[in-house]
């Protein structure tokens, strides 16, 4: 029994992992070259929005990181923590662009942040929606990804 809990925590913090590694490499971006210069209404640029969004999740990721290392149950509260990260950042993105794609992301954090519990404790009830949100935050971080350019 304690094995199957074990490895189901891992599980969860792999697949956590995973879906956050993914990020870090959507994050190295500078600006979709289309649109690197151009302020939005706002007179803020695609890419120093898109800066200040990425800046924000590699330091989200950087904590996640440090989380996974030495308590499971942590990396939710790095979830949570990024969800207000990205909150923080949203409001100073005044390019409208840019600033589209934030709500989807900080939801998603929040939501990966809320289920983890459930998965980590090995609620199996919950997996199908813990890789549902796993596939929708790939697609927010492709959008985003899409908008802002990867770093090359």
């Amino acid at each position: 029994m304690r094995s199957t809990t074990v490895s189901r925590r891992l599980a969860a913090v792999t697949i956590a992992a995973a879906a956050v590694f993914g990020l870090t490499a959507c994050t190295g971006a500078g600006p979709a070259a289309s649109d690197s210069t151009g302020p939005s209404a706002g007179g803020q640029t695609t890419e120093e929005a898109c800066r200040l969004v990425s800046d924000t999740i590699t330091a989200a990721t950087d904590e996640f990181e440090q989380a996974t290392t030495e308590d499971p149950a942590a990396v939710a509260d790095a979830f949570h923590a990024a969800a207000e990260s990205i909150a923080d950042a949203s409001s100073q993105v005044t390019n409208e662009e840019v600033a589209a794609v934030l709500p989807s992301l900080q939801q998603l954090f929040g939501d990966v942040a809320d289920l983890l519990p459930a998965i980590i404790e090995g609620d199996t009830s919950k997996a199908a929606e813990f890789e549902q949100m796993g596939a929708d935050l790939q697609a927010s971080m492709q959008e985003f990804d899409a908008l802002c350019g990867s770093a090359e």
